[in-house]
């Protein structure tokens, strides 16, 4: 029986990038919005390492960047997930190891509207802001391996530390070429 072909998604391009750029792993909690990044990572070289929590995953980015003194990609979920893996941010700004946070964001519409979509904060990316050297979203499927090779050029710009970027579930679900 045939399988249907999959579409090209966001998501795919998150991963994409990732193996472009050199990254070996990724580390994080594989959430409901962030769903396409994993599925992404299927069929890549890039080996995906789930965690129980995202503190955990956290703390395994740091220690890995630290390790091999390579950027270590961490894939958040949207709202508590995100939030959870600050203390571990913090950490890696302090010590200044480059952790490159990559989080799913609720649906483009939605944010900043407040209308109670599952896990929506009031402003996600202000929440990294004050930790992380470099912040961004991306707001199409087309800015998606700009932004993920500017933060990785960000982590490793002297001194080094922890940057985020975040992306609308729709983006990253959504078809692109």
């Amino acid at each position: 029986m045939a399988q249907r072909v999959k579409a090209r998604t966001g998501g795919s391009l998150v991963a994409e990038t990732l193996e472009a750029i050199g990254a070996e792993v990724a580390f994080g909690v594989p959430g409901i919005h962030a769903l396409a990044i994993w599925d992404g990572l299927r069929t890549s070289p890039v080996r995906a390492v789930g965690l129980r929590t995202e503190l955990d995953a956290g703390f395994a980015a740091d220690g890995y960047a630290r390790a091999s003194g390579r950027p270590a990609p961490l894939l958040l979920s949207t709202g508590p997930g995100a939030l959870i893996s600050l203390a571990a941010l913090m950490e890696a700004a302090s010590a200044h190891v480059p952790v490159v946070a990559i989080s799913s964001q609720i649906p483009s519409d939605l944010i900043g509207r407040g209308r109670g979509f599952l896990h929506e904060l009031p402003d996600q990316q202000a929440s990294f802001a004050p930790i992380v050297k470099w912040a961004a979203r991306a707001a199409s499927a087309n800015e998606i391996p700009g932004l993920v090779a500017e933060a990785w050029r960000q982590a490793l710009t002297p001194p080094s530390g922890p940057v985020y970027l975040e992306i609308p579930v729709d983006v990253l679900a959504g078809e692109t070429d």
